[in-house]
């Protein structure tokens, strides 16, 4: 594909590819056979635009259907959000608060799982450093430090979905 559609989403480099095609007279190729080089005729060219427009189809339904499960992910990022800010994370008794960071670790765990794959690659790594952090200190219950530190990092998730949640009208207030 030229240098020019390289920075198009691939929907786009194929609607590009099908424009050209559209008004091409006659495209060389070699025919795998003997070496020879040949004209397509126009029912070729058309039957390959007929392919190739199926395809841009296809990408741009792939394409709606991505942006519409993005948008279900910061939806869901706002009810994350709102569980989190419920959380008695601190002042509780440990029991207390050990169950709130395993409802963190589990929200953590889901964000961090699905984050990158809809183009929050940071919120990914912050839900990933939250997740090992709780881990951490989990394998090691009472340490007031990794307690610490696993709240620390909560609270950076939920600072980053609130950042991300402003710049969405499908957030909840």
């Amino acid at each position: 594909m030229p240098e020019r559609n390289a920075r198009l989403e691939p929907a786009a480099r194929v609607s590009a590819a099908l424009r050209r095609l559209k008004n091409i007279d006659a495209v060389k190729h070699d025919d795998g056979e003997d070496g020879a080089t040949g004209n397509w005729d126009r029912s070729e060219a058309a039957s390959l635009g007929a392919r190739l427009q199926k395809t841009t189809n296809a990408f741009a339904a792939l394409e709606a259907a991505v942006r519409k499960s993005r948008g279900d992910f910061v939806v869901r990022l706002a009810e994350y959000r709102d569980t989190l800010d419920r959380l008695e994370l601190e002042g509780g008794e440990i029991r207390e608060t050990d169950a709130a960071l395993e409802i963190a670790m589990r929200i953590a765990h889901r964000i961090a799982g699905v984050g990158k794959t809809f183009g929050f690659e940071d919120l990914g790594d912050v839900a990933r450093d939250a997740e090992t952090a709780i881990s951490d200190y989990r394998s090691r219950r009472g340490s007031p430090e990794l307690r610490a530190e696993s709240v620390a990092q909560i609270n950076v998730l939920t600072g980053m979905i609130e950042h991300i949640c402003a710049g969405h009208d499908t957030c909840l207030a």
